[in-house]
């Protein structure tokens, strides 16, 4: 038997979730099971304007019937942005902070107990979340957290 990495495992069980979490109308197998509305929406802002638009998520969620979709009151949210590599947020290789800080409000707003911001950094972890500026999405230090898997002791073998 092939041993499992911990990034094998981080992948099986994160996709594994991440379907579990999906809300059941993506998941109809059958044409007449679909969605009366959209499964998928986007918001754009305007990059000559500095900073990003603090209704910007929050229209594109509308478009999907509402943050209440998804999140129910004394829910534990996790967020899964990009911020796995210790580039500049001007460089687009990290999710703007700006963005996971609209999400995890709007998580908040809808009741949710707890918001555990995560990822698996590629590169050190400290200078991941300095250089992505993601710590401004910590809105509420008691209901949010961040939780950069990057230590062996965070993953155990199966």
């Amino acid at each position: 038997m092939e041993k499992l990495t911990r990034r094998d495992f981080l992948k099986v069980n994160l996709g594994i979730a991440a379907a579990a979490l999906l809300p059941e109308f993506l998941l109809a197998a059958e044409e007449d099971e679909a969605p009366a509305g959209p499964v998928i929406a986007v918001a754009r802002s305007d990059p000559s304007k500095n900073g990003v638009s603090t209704l910007l998520v929050k229209a594109a969620v509308d478009q999907l019937g509402g943050i209440e979709q998804f999140i129910s009151s004394g829910d534990t949210v996790c967020i899964k942005p990009n911020i796995s590599f210790a580039a500049n947020r001007e460089c687009g290789a990290t999710t703007s902070p700006g963005i996971a800080q609209q999400v995890v409000q709007l998580c908040l707003d809808a009741g949710a107990a707890k918001v555990i911001i995560l990822d698996y950094p590629l590169a050190n972890a400290k200078l991941c979340v300095a250089n992505s500026g993601i710590e401004a999405a910590i809105v509420d230090k008691k209901k949010v957290s961040l939780l950069m898997l990057s230590q062996e002791r965070q993953f155990s073998e199966i």
